[in-house]
């Protein structure tokens, strides 16, 4: 029985050993089981907080091409501001520098008030019209035929001196005094009025040589069929200033 209760006891040992074995085998498993899946729970969260950022690359490759758009619409709206500036800038540059001009090219002759302009000053002269028969009734003043082209002709001078810009303020009237044989010759008569005592526009601007040179120029610049009224000879042009020019009135 020692022998069986040796090998009893050694079964028991045996057994116990083993089940002890059996038991404890278990427990290590089950103490090792937590740390693997520690271990691999560890590197599922790994691989998760891989994935977002392998996501948020791919999303920033995604995003990239959108945001390209952007900056160049933006650089465009920019330049757009950029060119609008400088387009009013040049705006204001040039409205300044015309207002500039204005100022220092001013006509001096603009500053006189016209209620100032008491002496007259008058021209006389001649021209022949080649367009006109002469009649017996234009020798007449109170005929139909003298007076309506005497008329048409005071208009015709009138229009001429009032549309010159050097002489325009200064004209007051044309008349047509009389009418001769010649075709017809027409005699007529300038008036203007200036300031007192300003001798250079009686020098200068209403001189001779300018009253006359501004209706020779007239002339030659209209054409008969435009103007027939006007058919006028160049040649017979002629204009002197009139006796007692100068006074004030």
């Amino acid at each position: 029985m020692s022998e069986n209760g040796i090998e009893m006891t050694d079964l028991g040992s045996v057994q116990t050993v083993s089940s002890s074995g059996k038991d404890q085998a278990p427990v290590d498993t089950i103490d090792r089981l937590p740390n693997n899946n520690n271990t691999e729970g560890a590197s599922l969260l790994n691989s998760q907080d891989q994935q977002p950022n392998g996501s948020d690359t791919n999303q920033d490759n995604i995003d990239v091409p959108k945001e390209v758009p952007n900056k160049e619409v933006s650089k465009v709206k920019l330049w757009r501001l950029i060119i609008f500036i400088v387009v009013v800038l040049i705006v204001v540059v040039i409205g300044a520098s015309i207002a500039l001009c204005s100022v220092i090219h001013r006509d001096t002759d603009d500053t006189y008030d016209s209620s100032l302009f008491v002496q007259t000053l008058n021209f006389t002269g001649s021209f022949r019209l080649t367009n006109q028969v002469f009649t017996q009734t234009l020798l007449s003043p109170a005929s139909r035929h003298s007076m309506d082209l005497s008329r048409q002709l005071e208009e015709k001078l009138t229009e001429l001196y009032r549309s010159s810009p050097a002489l325009g303020r200064y004209f007051s009237s044309a008349e047509i005094t009389s009418f001769r044989n010649g075709s017809v010759i027409a005699d007529f008569r300038l008036h203007f009025r200036l300031p007192q005592g300003v001798a250079e526009l009686e020098s200068y601007t209403l001189s001779r040589e300018m009253v006359f040179n501004v209706f020779r120029q007239f002339v030659y610049d209209q054409a008969p069929k435009e103007n027939p009224l006007l058919n006028i000879d160049p040649s017979s042009l002629d204009m002197r200033v009139a006796v007692g020019s100068g006074d004030s009135e």
